[in-house]
């Protein structure tokens, strides 16, 4: 079980990395207009658990792929290395347009802090880049998330 969330979260860093290496950076104040306050919702229900809020702004292949459980499971291993996100902490860091088989996404990341984590947590947030600015995937990096990776 331990291997399996491994390889998700690392075909995940890998998934992004190519994402955001591919990408063009775009107007961020646009941008922002709408990331910065799905982003904070996401965020907010994370640390509650809160499944119906954490989905409301996710499109149909997260929601198909991330069932309550999973976030649930998934939260837990995250806070159990980083803790909660500290409300209102994050700072815009860039934002890049890419696409990948046709599907265009913006790829938006911020620094955040977490009450157990002493450096920046990198929060990347990948949005559908279409009038809906659905979240498709949200990704979190940290120095202890990394050690965990390592082991």
């Amino acid at each position: 079980m331990v291997w399996r969330k491994l390889a998700l979260l690392v075909l995940g860093v890998i998934m992004l990395c190519s994402l955001a290496a591919c990408g063009n950076k775009v107007d961020s104040k646009a941008v922002r207009e709408y990331a910065d306050e799905i982003t904070e919702k996401m965020l907010l229900a994370y640390n509650e658990d809160n499944y119906e809020e954490y989905i409301a702004n996710t499109d149909s292949q997260f929601r198909a792929v991330v069932s309550e459980d999973k976030m649930k499971e998934g939260n837990e291993m995250i806070r159990g290395k980083i803790g909660d996100y500290v409300p209102s902490s994050k700072k815009f860091k860039d934002a890049v347009n890419t696409s990948q088989k046709e599907q265009k996404y913006l790829v938006v990341r911020y620094n955040a802090k977490f009450t157990d984590e002493s450096e920046d947590v990198l929060v990347t947030m990948i949005f559908d880049d279409n009038e809906a600015h659905q979240v498709g995937g949200i990704f979190f990096n940290s120095p202890k998330l990394r050690e965990q990776s390592e082991k």
